[in-house]
């Protein structure tokens, strides 16, 4: 509904015009909008949009300008209004506006001022060259409007660059009856109330306070009415008259309380050590507990069920197994946000793929192509970061050895099908990734092989341009980062003929004299692969490497640089599968029950394996290995791997399965069935 008034007569004064205007509006507005849908309130004329201010600006055709007028406090300034407020509440749905406009040039009444969203195409507020009006406006209080209120001026017959002022002052506005209180009633108790100013509710201390004047003799109770009136009522309680004897008690017999005979069996029972009373289907015997209270299955089993006399049964689930085409010596994975893994390759020689698997188990796939060289491209080396709260987003990288390119993949969307790609260094050789807890990436490289070892510190989430520092000068081959509990980043790798860990001094390793470089272990033969990785409940770092000649051998720190700087900070080292000579390219992960788990190539046996972690530092008679797959019809199974945990804590393994013909290879998933992989 729109109502118009014509202001001709510029004595009056604002206020008085306004009054004036309201009233009117009132008598207008019909019966049942007042009393039951709006109520109007006025309001001293207040400015709150004006285009002769410098912040606003005059209107130009076809340049529609949101205005704001909700709020009771809110700053119009920047519209040229009131900095204080108009005292227009938020709940308003609708306004009275008092709109005064001129134009830069005669216009002849072509020159049109709308309103939106409560005037149409064919209700236009003004078309003249300076017009005034009194209006109501309704406002756009949807959560998908973009505006509250719109002015535009319309040029009818556009001739020259036409420029319209506004003075927006507003009077009133209405807000929904049901938002106003019509009436006060005090109820029981109570006093006061009323229907208009202010009311107020007091208690009625006659009533509440009120004395039980009656006196009631023996044998009677009191009571009291809701008048107040105390009252007597006669005792009918039946239960001190019955008259039980020995071992008798009160029952109720469906009509009366009367004594019956006390039948309970349990006193009587006179259970034993380890005995407890079980109802047998018609009486009350003692038997032996067989709760499945201190019961438990071995390591890796769940419970499937109870047997007769209330024992567990356990079993091991079978594990989930999947495979899809791709020809790679490197794979990498993670675990988006959404609990999904992805698995990142390169199916040689001219792509970088990535998985990205349709649930936890990735029995399905989405194959996305992050990179396609032509050849003589060739596409190696990938590795993954793990989204953090920071950054949800997945973080890849891969190097093209043609170009000598270490290239950045970030990824836009969760899934990443979209994603952008930056050069971040120059580099020929394997690199890793790890990220920062505010989600930019740091990455671990070498410039080529045999040379030193060097950190590119992205300057944000995407990588999109990186610091680059120097490590270690020595010759090194192989190597993992992680960021430290304490920020910094910390390195594991083969230098210069042993296995070393290196620790920043600063979070950004600019300073070369602050790095600490540790030797983990001086044997030529340990280190030429490894891992790295912090303890999440001690926070000190955790590191797997190769023992060429006899096994695996785990590294658990005892402090955060592993200097072994006094005896209770000894590194706790651990030998595994010593019948193994040749342990190659293992891959660490660490879980919230703070054990590691370890993935690992089986070169003498061929086979793939898992080493379960049965304490924090890898030392317990509780660690277990497990062998996933082996080389049945394959040459090679699980030479590269990556390790995913979910969401339960269930390891996920993505590894390498080569055949004697090129189409039969693959990647593989396995979905372990408990923590153990047993």
């Amino acid at each position: 509904m729109r109502f118009l008034m014509n202001a001709p007569n510029p004595g009056i004064p604002g206020a008085t015009s306004a009054l004036v205007f309201l009233a009117v509006l009132m008598a207008l507005l019909p019966s049942a909008t007042r009393a039951s849908e709006l109520s109007l309130v006025a309001v001293e004329p207040c400015v709150f949009f004006d285009t002769g201010q410098a912040s606003a600006g005059a209107l130009t055709d076809g340049a529609p300008r949101d205005v704001l007028v909700l709020g009771e406090t809110t700053d119009y300034s920047t519209q040229g209004g009131s900095a204080t407020g108009c005292g227009v509440p938020s709940d308003a749905v609708s306004v009275v506006v008092s709109l005064t406009s001129s134009t830069s040039a005669a216009v002849s009444g072509s020159i049109l001022l709308r309103a939106l969203p409560g005037v149409t195409e064919d209700g236009f507020l003004m078309r003249d060259d300076n017009y005034s009006e009194h209006v109501i406006l309704p406002l756009c209080t949807d959560v998908a409007c973009a505006f509250e209120l719109q002015l535009e001026m319309v040029d009818l017959n556009p001739r020259a660059v036409i420029q319209m002022e506004v003075l927006a002052e507003v009077s009133g506005y209405f807000v929904p009856s049901s938002a106003k209180i019509t009436a006060v009633t005090p109820g029981s108790g109570l006093a006061g109330g009323g229907t208009e100013g202010d009311v107020s509710l007091r208690v009625d201390y006659t009533t509440t306070q009120a004395r039980v004047e009656e006196v009631c003799w023996g044998g009677t109770l009191v009571g009291m009415l809701k008048s107040g009136r105390g009252i007597c009522e006669p005792d009918d309680d039946t239960i001190a008259s019955l008259g039980c004897t020995a071992d008798q008690v009160p029952k109720w017999n469906g009509s009366a309380w009367a004594c019956a005979s006390d039948q309970d069996a349990l006193g009587d029972l006179n259970c034993t050590t380890d005995e407890i009373a079980r109802w047998d289907g018609s009486a009350w015997v003692c038997s032996a507990d067989t709760s499945p209270q201190g019961q438990s299955c071995d390591e890796g089993a769940t419970v499937t069920g109870f047997d007769a006399s209330g024992g567990i049964l356990c079993a091991f689930q079978p594990p989930t197994t999947s495979f899809f085409p791709g020809l790679t010596t490197t794979l990498a994975a993670l675990r988006g946000v959404d609990n999904r893994p992805m698995i990142i390759f390169a199916d040689r020689p001219t792509d970088i793929r990535l998985a990205v698997c349709d649930q936890p188990s990735c029995v399905s796939r989405t194959i996305r192509v992050l990179a396609d060289g032509a050849i003589p491209s060739i596409l190696e080396s990938v590795s993954a970061g793990h989204p953090t709260l920071a950054n949800p987003y997945p973080f890849f990288t891969y190097v093209e050895e043609i170009t000598e390119e270490l290239r950045a993949v970030s990824c836009t969307t969760l899934d990443c099908s979209a994603f952008d790609t930056f050069v971040v260094a120059q580099s020929d050789a394997e690199h890793q990734v790890a990220m920062r807890p505010d989600g930019r990436p740091i990455i671990a490289f070498r410039a080529a092989l045999g040379s030193d070892l060097r950190m590119a510190d992205c300057v944000d989430q995407r990588c999109t341009s990186a610091t680059v520092v120097d490590i270690d000068v020595a010759t090194t081959r192989d190597f993992s980062v992680a960021v430290g509990s304490d920020g910094n980043p910390i390195f594991a790798y083969w230098g210069s003929g042993e296995l070393r860990v290196a620790h920043c001094g600063t979070p950004d390793c600019s300073d070369y004299s602050q790095i600490s470089r540790v030797g983990l272990e001086v044997v030529q033969d340990v280190g030429s692969t490894q891992q790295i990785a912090i303890g999440p409940s001690d926070g000190l770092p955790m590191v797997v490497a190769a023992d060429d000649r006899n096994g695996l051998r785990t590294f658990h720190c005892g402090e955060l640089n592993c200097s072994e700087s006094s005896p209770s900070t000894a590194n706790t080292r651990v030998q595994h599968d010593i019948s193994v000579t040749t342990p190659t390219n293992p891959s660490l992960a660490i879980g919230d029950d703070a054990r590691p788990i370890v993935s690992y190539h089986d070169f003498d046996g061929t086979a793939f394996k898992v080493l379960k972690c049965g304490s924090v530092n890898c030392d317990s008679t509780d660690n277990s290995i497990v062998t996933i797959a082996d080389a049945q019809g394959v040459t090679q199974v699980g030479l590269v791997s990556a390790i995913v945990l979910g969401e339960d804590g269930l390891p996920l393994l993505a590894y390498s399965q080569f055949a004697p013909s090129v189409p039969f290879s693959s990647v593989a998933t396995h979905l372990c069935s408990n923590v153990a992989c047993k």
